[in-house]
């Protein structure tokens, strides 16, 4: 860990929690790091559960996009985090959610792949190809903490662990060999089909989720122009915050689209302006031309 712990203090990056030193003794590990004061991810979506009630669309793309960039940079600096999951995911003061807890992280040396010679990591968020270690043939790469993000989009979106069981060995065979529960939200049900394929050659690496992450954000270019004090209002405090930080950076990315869309909108308020203006004038027309038939009809008799 002590090695692993050196590289991180290296790395520096908004979405993933800060490691600024770190200390020993003879038996002890000491890191200094970053203090996340609005707690993690897993109680953000107890509360919810308790609460009953759901994540709005927006929230849920907030979070996982700040996972997405902190998971970016941890594979980017050739390292495996191996137990990514909700407790791990770290809200600071402003509302930026952090990867940390890197007790299990891994550093990959030359080759893509790692031999697995023991479990890491939290079993519901294990990866099918992490489950067997005993197998000699069984490797896994940097794509268990792909699956893992799969598992906390699910999570995001149903308040419910996509595997989950109260026999380990079930669990395991529903991880190896069962499709997830049905996804209540299906704005997301591509790209957690994809993260959460059993195959991790046909799981994509952190460079294609980044497509999908950009498909799914011009879906909610849409939501985004709908954004106004009273959807805000409709949301819980903690939403929010997570809102507030979030619509102006999607704004800003989308300025052009979503100017487009304004000016397409503020043309056809203009139609309708002019239709209206043209059905007032025909209205006023007709009664001036009642007026003057009346006048004359009224003459002639005189």
């Amino acid at each position: 860990m002590e090695n692993e712990a050196k590289n991180l203090i290296k790395i520096n990056h908004k979405n993933i929690v800060k490691y600024y030193n770190l200390y020993k003794n003879k038996d002890s590990l000491f890191i200094l790091m970053e203090y996340c004061p609005n707690k993690d991810l897993l109680e953000f979506i107890e509360l919810k559960k308790k609460n009953n009630s759901s994540i709005d669309n927006l929230v849920i793309f907030s979070i996982v996009s700040d996972i997405y960039e902190g998971l970016k940079e941890i594979h980017k600096n050739n390292l495996i985090h191996r137990d990514l999951k909700p407790e791990n995911i770290f809200i600071s003061k402003d509302y930026t959610f952090k990867i940390g807890d890197f007790d299990f992280v891994k550093r990959l040396n030359g080759s893509k792949n790692i031999k697995a010679t023991s479990q890491k990591g939290t079993i519901n968020y294990m990866a099918p190809e992490m489950i067997k270690p005993q197998n000699n043939n069984n490797k896994y790469s940097n794509k268990i903490d792909i699956w893992a993000l799969g598992c906390i989009i699910y999570e995001l979106c149903n308040l419910d662990k996509s595997f989950d069981c109260e026999s380990i060995i079930e669990l395991f065979n529903k991880i190896e060999n069962s499709n997830y529960k049905d996804l209540k939200n299906n704005d997301w049900k591509t790209i957690v089909d994809k993260l959460l394929n059993k195959n991790p050659d046909k799981r994509p690496d952190i460079n294609q989720v980044k497509n999908e992450i950009i498909k799914l954000e011009e879906n909610m270019k849409y939501e985004v122009l709908i954004f106004n004090e009273e959807y805000l209002n409709s949301l819980d405090d903690f939403s929010k915050n997570i809102i507030k930080k979030f619509i102006p950076k999607m704004k800003k990315r989308n300025s052009k689209v979503i100017k487009k869309l304004n000016n397409n909108d503020k043309s056809s308020s203009n139609s309708l302006e002019n239709i209206k203006n043209l059905i007032i004038s025909v209205i006023l027309c007709l009664i001036l031309f009642c007026f003057i038939n009346n006048k004359n009809h009224k003459n002639k008799k005189n």
